[in-house]
């Protein structure tokens, strides 16, 4: 395989695995780590031991979030050139204009074309490191009552970052509070898994 075609196979992968976590946040998860996790924890009787897998444990459960965006920032203009795919492509399956700005395509034109030139260019936000789940309900509220259109906790979580739990306990206290609805579970959804429930900031 030539260093061309195994660098495209790469940006491929890092394409759908990303859209895959949009369509299924329980497809970030290693299954087979958390089991064997599991399975340690359950034969050990240290118990710093078991501390530390349960802080492996917890990452785990939680899916290398940060790690997807960035694969997905590095790869996905190139792959989108190649392939003559769009912004409004991206868009439909739920990939954020963050997501997008930060991968170097031109949201302006609306195209996959070439990445904005506007002052120096800057990194990748998602290239700078993990992206911390310690995110206060406060900035996720933020972000989520500055979306427009529908949306999903995966694509809160892919903006914001934050706990899955964090964002569920937000996003169930705005629709108490008649800010957010829940529409209902995603009928366009066609990835591995349930399908993922749509909110709308009303």
């Amino acid at each position: 395989m030539s260093d061309t075609t195994q660098s495209a196979d790469l940006a491929e992968q890092a394409v759908r695995r990303y859209l895959e976590f949009l369509a299924d946040p329980s497809s970030a998860v290693d299954g087979a780590r958390v089991a064997e996790l599991v399975t340690a924890l359950a034969s050990s009787d240290d118990v710093i031991a078991k501390l530390k897998l349960h802080g492996e444990l917890e990452r785990s459960r939680q899916g290398d979030v940060a790690e997807l965006r960035s694969a997905f920032a590095r790869h996905a203009r190139a792959w989108a050139q190649r392939n003559d795919v769009g912004v409004e492509a991206f868009r439909s399956l739920g990939v954020s204009d963050i997501a997008l700005a930060e991968s170097g395509f031109d949201l302006g034109r609306n195209t996959a074309g070439r990445a904005k030139t506007a002052p120096a260019a800057r990194a990748p936000r998602a290239t700078r490191g993990p992206r911390s789940t310690n995110v206060s309900a406060k900035t996720i509220r933020e972000t989520i009552l500055a979306r427009t259109g529908t949306f999903t906790l995966a694509l809160v979580m892919a903006d914001a970052g934050g706990s899955p739990g964090t964002i569920r306990k937000v996003v169930d206290e705005l629709e108490a509070d008649g800010r957010v609805r829940n529409e209902g579970a995603d009928p366009h959804h066609s990835g591995r898994g349930r399908s993922p429930h749509l909110f709308r900031v009303l």
